[in-house]
């Protein structure tokens, strides 16, 4: 009886570490600024499109523009194409950051390689038939817009705290309601405030540990970005002190709203919260 032959084993390939293009320390979750959304975009003719691969879905028709978009997004990535009325067309790639390394868009991830980035972005839009020339490089990618965030910790769920940031609000911020999430938006600076858990329990049914006051800004449009930033293409972020930047415009913000006398104590942004809400209340209401 003939032996049984040895199945031979396969050798197990070994994987490579993804490369580490958003370090971040994941004990690090509050108090520092990171970028959330962003968009960048690119001329269509510096872009190699593959008609079997690349299927637009929705089509708008307007008298001078013509958009369209695909089906579903890429690996989180949005994917949006525009022709002008003076036939330049342009493509537009709406994603996150943080969750290019990290599903749960909590983490701000300080200091990322940029170029590295656009690299893995291209690798995701290959699969629908989009990729650069040969002659291009991550250096022709412009900013069109960006979102700034910071986490705050705080002990109670952000619905507690709407009554003190609603204080804030007039007249510069207004109230905004979104999938039960109150929004409190300035559209000067477009600064806002939202409950960090209330979104993430929603998209990804997780339930946080911990309580996160989020404070996102948004700057829209080169010029704005340009005017604000001093920089108009993507890579150029790795220049910018954006956490500088961004607790500047936050004070300039609370600068303009306290029209009372108000002294900052601490640097604890739940205290100062409490005790700005009971000043202005005892000052309405002094017999209370």
């Amino acid at each position: 009886m003939p032996g049984k032959k040895k199945s031979k084993r396969k050798k197990s390939l070994r994987v490579e570490p993804p490369p580490n293009i958003l370090p971040y320390d994941p004990h690090s979750i509050f108090d520092k600024v990171g970028i959330d959304t962003i968009t960048i975009y690119i001329s269509e003719n510096r872009l190699i499109l593959d008609p079997e691969k690349y299927k637009p879905y929705k089509v708008w028709d307007k008298e001078f523009n013509r958009t369209e978009r695909l089906r579903k997004t890429v690996e989180g990535v949005h994917v949006l194409r525009r022709e002008y009325g003076n036939g330049k067309c342009v493509f537009y790639f709406t994603f996150s950051i943080s969750a290019m390394k990290n599903t749960l868009n909590v983490f701000p991830y300080y200091n990322p390689n940029y170029r590295l980035i656009i690299k893995r972005l291209m690798e995701i839009l290959s699969a629908v038939g989009i990729r650069l020339h040969q002659s291009e490089d991550e250096d022709i990618f412009k900013i069109a817009r960006i979102d700034l965030f910071k986490n705050i910790r705080i002990s109670d769920s952000f619905h507690k705290y709407g009554s003190v940031l609603s204080y804030l609000k007039a007249p510069y911020l207004k109230f905004r309601q979104f999938q039960s999430a109150p929004y409190f938006i300035n559209s000067e600076n477009k600064i806002y405030f939202y409950g960090k858990n209330e979104e993430i329990y929603q998209k990804q049914a997780i339930k946080m540990p911990d309580q996160i006051l989020r404070c996102e800004m948004r700057l829209i449009g080169e010029d704005k970005i340009y005017d604000t930033l001093g920089i108009v293409r993507f890579v150029d972020l790795s220049v910018v002190r954006l956490s500088d930047f961004f607790d500047e415009r936050i004070s300039k913000l609370t600068k303009q709203i306290g029209e009372f006398s108000y002294k900052i104590r601490s640097k604890n942004f739940e205290s100062e919260l409490k005790r700005y809400y009971s000043t202005v209340a005892k000052a309405r209401n002094p017999k209370k």
